[in-house]
């Protein structure tokens, strides 16, 4: 049992809109400003998607320093607890999955869906998202949960054994329904 400490979390995912004003105002990632520019008239509130580790991590710095209040990835552990609603259910929404909860694969969407879209995928504290969208960074780095193995997959022999991890499934993404 891992002991998880108070924390806030923001309601829904980073959209287009949002992401569109990080890159305005930091004038980085030209190429990917001209990108979210060509979607925002139809995906405005749309999850932001393709953000790469370091990105996500400047984003939530340019934020903190904007806002004057303290903004990071979550762990691993703070999301595996959010999305299992500390501990008591299997899934963000409950016990069992269906398509009406996530945007993955198995739903056939192909593509994001404007945040909020699915309530009946949030979490009892009423958190979106925590399963299917897109996936979402943690600043936590891949190592076995206390009692598993170290799984050598393809990910970890191309990244030399350390990446941060990624939580949530996203919807070009099998969720094995």
């Amino acid at each position: 049992q891992l002991e998880v400490n108070k924390f806030l979390v923001s309601k829904h995912l980073v959209t287009n809109e949002q992401y569109l004003t990080f890159l305005t105002d930091t004038e980085l990632y030209p190429e990917q400003k001209i990108i979210i520019e060509s979607l925002i008239e139809k995906k405005r509130l749309h999850p932001v998607k393709y953000v790469r580790f370091n990105q996500a991590e400047l984003y939530c710095k340019w934020l903190s320093e904007k806002t004057a209040r303290l903004f990071r990835l979550m762990t691993e552990v703070e999301y595996e607890y959010l999305a299992s609603n500390g501990g008591q259910t299997k899934y963000p929404f409950g016990d069992i999955i269906t398509i009406a909860h996530v945007n993955t694969l198995e739903a056939g969407i192909g593509d994001t869906l404007e945040i909020g879209s699915q309530p009946s995928g949030d979490n009892q504290l009423g958190v979106s998202e925590l399963c299917g969208q897109v996936e979402e960074w943690t600043s936590s780095y891949y190592h076995p949960y206390p009692g598993g193995r170290l799984v050598k997959d393809r990910l970890y022999e191309y990244a030399g054994g350390s990446y941060p991890v990624l939580r949530g499934g996203a919807y070009n993404l099998n969720f094995d329904l």
